[in-house]
């Protein structure tokens, strides 16, 4: 199967010029779902169609690839008559972008003996045909007289020149090319990552991801600055993730903005305080806390108190404090300044518990800590 795209541009200035562009013509296989899949190393191919008329003459196709991509393959066919049948007295050649390829030397053997004249109609000129052109006997694909390969690596865009020629002066034919065109393949996925170079962020470099942490159009893979934070690559501790000021808590050669642990305490996944080593459950350094709570039945609230073994501004004054019945957070409160609550029980009865929560600060700084959770016992009411 073939994903092909299609372009056609007719009607050039002073040409008959016709340009299809086959792209993606390339080995597939089928997903699970069905869907073509094509495998890295595409080939597109344009096709010219040139200008016509009396022989001996020089004939004009004009190419505009949609793209700079070095050319891997080019076929001509022809149609063309000579008068006298005498075509062995012609030499053809074709010429781009100054190189040329005879497609059809002259033979015209020695005083017209051993020459060799042969049908001009419907020849495809192919490297890799098996038989010469000189043996042609019809219509047919032949190996020309000299290989094609010499356009390969060059770009298709621009002029291609048909040149029809007398081997020599004492023996002349005159005639015409009926028809000729070319076909060019041309490689449009340099890289081979499955990505069109038109469509790929770095067309010589394999990206097939095609990230670009900047969005700046060059893919993370080319570019020399990926994140865009005037730190290159080769020296930036996270190509990929800007952090001009390269700060590296535990100086292991990851910078922090993309190092997975950045502070070393062993959490990875979960780390509460990334830049904050603490060998605790949650990742940060840890403010012990004492949780005290009576209930005072002929009230219907709980009282108690939280004492912060330290940092008491954030751990112990305006705290949350809640109510659980069950795995039910039920009604809450907060601590005074001097780390004492009081919490309405209101309706609920059965088992009723207290629970101080773990509350992280400063996350996502070096002074980053967590004040300790704490819980109550149940409270069996009725």
């Amino acid at each position: 199967m073939h994903a092909r795209l299609r372009t056609t541009m007719v009607g050039l200035v002073g040409l008959a010029t016709a340009l299809t562009t086959v792209g993606l013509t390339v080995a597939t296989s089928t997903t699970a779902q069905g869907a073509a899949a094509p495998a890295p190393g595409a080939t597109c191919s344009l096709k010219a169609t040139g200008t016509t008329g009396a022989a001996p003459a020089s004939f004009t196709a004009t190419m505009a690839t949609p793209e700079a991509a070095p050319i891997t393959d080019v076929n001509v066919r022809l149609d063309a008559t000579a008068a006298k049948n005498k075509s062995g007295n012609w030499k053809i050649s074709l010429g781009h972008d100054g190189r040329s390829s005879t497609l059809k030397d002259a033979a015209p053997g020695l005083l017209g003996i051993g020459a060799k004249h042969i049908p001009l109609a419907g020849l495809v000129l192919d490297d890799e045909a098996t038989a010469d052109v000189l043996s042609a006997a019809g219509p047919g694909a032949y190996k020309p007289s000299s290989k094609l390969s010499t356009f390969d690596g060059r770009d298709a865009t621009g002029a291609w020149t048909l040149t029809v020629s007398n081997a020599n002066g004492l023996t002349t034919e005159t005639g015409s090319v009926v028809a000729w065109s070319i076909e060019v393949t041309y490689d449009c996925d340099l890289d081979k990552d499955f990505v069109p170079n038109l469509k790929d962020n770095c067309p010589t470099t394999p990206n097939r991801d095609q990230a670009d942490a900047d969005r700046d159009g060059i893919g993370d893979a080319c570019d020399p600055d990926a994140d865009n934070d005037g730190i290159p690559n080769a020296t930036d501790n996270c190509p990929t993730a800007a952090n001009p000021g390269q700060e590296d808590l535990d100086g292991d050669g990851i910078g922090d903005a993309c190092d997975p642990d950045a502070d070393n305490d062993g959490f990875y996944k979960g780390d509460k305080c990334p830049l904050s080593a603490g060998d605790t459950d949650s990742g940060c350094p840890e403010v012990k806390r004492k949780l005290t709570v009576k209930y005072k039945p002929g009230k219907r609230v709980f009282v108690g108190k939280v004492k912060a073994s330290s940092n008491k501004s954030t751990c112990q004054a305006g705290t949350p404090v809640r109510l659980y019945r069950g795995t039910k957070h039920v009604a809450g409160a907060f601590t005074n300044k001097k780390g004492k609550f009081t919490i309405r029980r209101g309706k609920y009865s059965g088992k009723l518990r207290v629970i101080v929560p773990l509350l992280v600060q400063k996350p996502n700084s070096v002074q980053g800590y967590a004040c300790a959770e704490k819980k109550s016992k149940n409270f069996k009411l009725k």
